[in-house]
């Protein structure tokens, strides 16, 4: 059911603005996020706070990564990080931005935006400086 929902939320998106969307999700939805804007158009880049492998045993979010056509920012806490990287090795190197906090531990999913994250100035000049960087491309 998530699927469906999503595409009808990016078609709805896209329909509207006459240009294609960018993604975020959280934890979970991050996962989705990512998997749903592979290959799709309709979609320009992903920003995803700490994805993960939420899907159990038989299905691999890594592996679905093979051949994925999108700028993706990645944000993720210390403890994270080799965790995210490895998750995204199959994203190719020019289309991903790896993010770790250097100022603290960090927070897991879009609570590192919260004005209460100690980090959340460094986290948002790096999605800043992504959103720059997919722009120049256009």
């Amino acid at each position: 059911m998530p699927k469906k929902d999503i595409e009808a939320a990016i078609n709805y998106a896209f329909n509207k603005s006459k240009k294609p969307v960018i993604l975020v999700g959280s934890s979970y939805s991050a996962s989705l996020a990512l998997l749903m804007s592979k290959g799709n158009e309709k979609v320009k880049a992903v920003v995803a706070f700490s994805p993960g492998e939420y899907f159990g045993t038989n299905f691999k979010v890594q592996s679905q990564l093979k051949g994925y056509d999108k700028p993706v920012f990645i944000a993720s806490t210390q403890r994270e990080y080799p965790y995210v990287t490895e998750l995204a090795k199959n994203i190719p190197d020019n289309l991903k931005t790896i993010f770790k906090p250097q100022e603290g531990q960090g927070e897991h999913g879009s609570k590192c935006l919260w004005a209460s994250s100690a980090n959340n100035k460094e986290y948002w000049l790096a999605i800043l400086m992504f959103f720059n960087k997919i722009n120049d491309k256009k």
